[in-house]
């Protein structure tokens, strides 16, 4: 049976007020998944001796810039969020001040070789699976997809765990399990939008 996320239950006001920016939730995973995207088309490139010094580069300034961008786009939500007096804005607002902070110093560094590419990845995977489960907690009284963001945490969690332990793994691996990892966290966004969207196709109607 197809998901109508119109045919949910009417939401209460938290989540009618968190469904007004779910847009910015359908952003943050597109974003994710072009990442994860471009990421397998520089892995595929490693490993040859022509590309190998250019592509090591542009993999730190690629990921740096990825986790800039991802705080930006938690800033917007956090600012949305406090607009609307959500308690889930100071959520927002401490991942945007640490996907920042980890972006900025990743894009700056220029440093990629196996272990540290792997060592970044696992922060960024740690620090994503810390605020997932904060706002699966946070939002469990009002959200009907928290089971999305507590799988997105598990996913980040393990993903955390796999990139340290695995430190020695070649550059073109990290950076593939990298992509798959934040394929799949731009698609739990996507859905995590699409319900969100729902509830306001929903709100809409009932006022209607």
């Amino acid at each position: 049976m197809a998901f109508d996320p119109a045919a949910l239950p009417v939401p209460d006001a938290r989540l009618r007020q968190l469904s007004k920016f779910w847009w910015v939730f359908a952003v943050r995973g597109g974003y994710a998944i072009l990442f994860s995207l471009a990421l397998e088309f520089v892995g595929s490139l490693l490993g040859h001796l022509f590309f190998d010094p250019i592509m090591l580069v542009f993999l730190s300034l690629l990921l740096g810039v990825f986790v800039l961008g991802n705080g930006i786009l938690a800033a917007i939500a956090g600012g949305f969020a406090a607009e609307q007096k959500l308690p889930i804005r100071w959520i927002l607002f401490g991942e945007a001040l640490f996907a920042l902070a980890a972006g900025l110093y990743i894009g700056i560094s220029l440093r990629v070789d196996p272990q540290t590419l792997a060592v970044f990845a696992g922060i960024v995977a740690l620090g994503a699976g810390v605020f997932q489960t904060i706002l699966a907690i946070r939002t469990r009284a009002f959200s009907t997809d928290v089971f999305l963001m507590r799988l997105a945490a598990m996913m980040s969690f393990t993903a955390a765990t796999a990139f340290l332990l695995h430190r020695r793994a070649t550059t073109q691996t990290t950076a593939r399990w990298l992509a798959l990892f934040e394929l799949f966290v731009g698609i739990v966004w996507l859905l995590f939008a699409y319900s969100l969207h729902g509830q306001a196709l929903k709100r809409a109607n009932s006022s209607s």
